[in-house]
């Protein structure tokens, strides 16, 4: 599946110019909610991780990242299972989340 459908986040936005803005706002703020994220993953801090975790997901959605979305929703569930889940969930969505940059890199 691919990092992102723009197709369909440019229809779902309503034109170009929205999807374009909704991509430079995330790119300038996803690496320092990964850092956070991060550091609540390290310290177990489990509100801080669902917190952040649903920020990231809610921006994926807008733009159509479903791999993403999901990986930040595994995350967001996974707080409730224990630490090795969260951190496998934690693994998997920086993985997507770098998947995605990518995809982007020229989008903005």
């Amino acid at each position: 599946m691919e990092p992102i459908d723009k197709e369909k986040a440019v229809e779902c936005l309503g034109d170009e110019s929205v999807f374009d803005a909704m991509v430079s706002s995330f790119l300038e703020e996803v690496d320092q909610m990964m850092v956070i994220l991060a550091d609540a993953v390290s310290s177990g801090d489990g509100a801080v991780i669902k917190e952040k975790a649903h920020w990231v997901k809610g921006g994926l959605v807008y733009l159509h990242a479903h791999p993403s979305a999901e990986a930040a929703k595994r995350l967001e569930t996974a707080v409730g299972l224990g630490p090795i889940e969260i951190k496998a969930a934690h693994d998997e969505l920086c993985v997507e989340v770098e998947r995605l940059k990518a995809a982007l890199s020229g989008a903005a």
